[in-house]
């Protein structure tokens, strides 16, 4: 096996890419306050992102909202299934 090649197809990979993004991550954390209602300025301290955490996760509204979120910020339209 070429590992370098195998190296090469990896990094390729889409879903890679997405990860080494700057964009993906700051759309991801835009969409995740806007579907819970959060502001960034809302965390003045670890202790209110602790505490947004806690009460994202114990709220099945807020919950469905965010796995969605990340759903439409995840999802490429232009191709078929979850990319």
């Amino acid at each position: 096996m070429d590992l370098k090649k195998e190296w090469e197809e990896f990094e390729d990979n889409e879903t890679i890419r997405k990860f080494k993004s700057l964009g993906f991550w700051i759309g991801l954390v835009g969409v995740i306050l806007v579907a819970t209602g959060n502001d960034i300025g809302d965390f003045q301290t670890w202790s209110d992102v602790g505490n947004y955490i806690v009460s994202v996760l114990q709220s099945p509204v807020m919950l469905t909202g965010v796995v969605l979120a990340i759903y439409s910020n995840w999802n490429n339209p232009t191709k078929k299934g979850l990319n």
